[in-house]
């Protein structure tokens, strides 16, 4: 779980250097938190950026990772975007 968890995370913050700040300055944060009977994971960054659906071969790995982890992804856009892996305490059984 932990290496999954570990690449969706690294394709969130690559996908927010490469797209977000159009090389200016920005932040990016990373939060992991228990939520309930799941493990919170976001990473969230104050730029701009496309407001479609994920797409590409970084963003179709990424949602079946998640998938075959049973972890809900949600990707938001409001003054930068948010991305948040919530994955079942048990995945790893």
């Amino acid at each position: 779980m932990a290496v999954v968890t570990g690449l969706i995370v690294n394709e969130w913050v690559t996908n927010a250097l490469q797209h977000a700040f159009d090389g200016g300055p920005g932040q990016i944060s990373i939060d992991v938190a228990m939520h309930s009977d799941r493990l919170r994971v976001t990473v969230v960054d104050d730029g701009g950026a496309d407001k479609g659906p994920v797409s590409g071969q970084g963003g179709n790995l990424m949602m079946s990772l998640a998938k075959a982890m049973r972890a809900e992804v949600t990707i938001t856009y409001q003054a930068g975007t948010r991305c948040t892996l919530m994955i079942p305490i048990d995945a790893e059984s």
